[in-house]
């Protein structure tokens, strides 16, 4: 139930994350337009937002299995 409970915080922060990256996209496009923003989200975010995904399955399947299990 512990694990569970990580979760929703978890979404919660990959949700504003990705909410906050897209309002920077916003201003930097309206005043002006930086290139280099793009190759720091390839660089950045893409990778945190595949780890967060991975973990977040991982504890799925942990929550699942100890549901099954007991």
């Amino acid at each position: 139930m512990i694990n569970f409970f990580i979760l929703i915080p978890l979404s919660i922060v990959t949700q504003v994350s990705r909410i906050t990256l897209s309002c920077i996209h916003i201003i930097f496009s309206k005043t002006l337009y930086i290139p280099t923003y793009l190759y720091l989200y390839k660089i950045i975010a893409h990778p945190l937002y595949t780890l967060a995904y991975i973990f977040i399955f991982n504890q799925l399947l942990h929550t699942n299995n100890y549901i099954l299990y007991k």
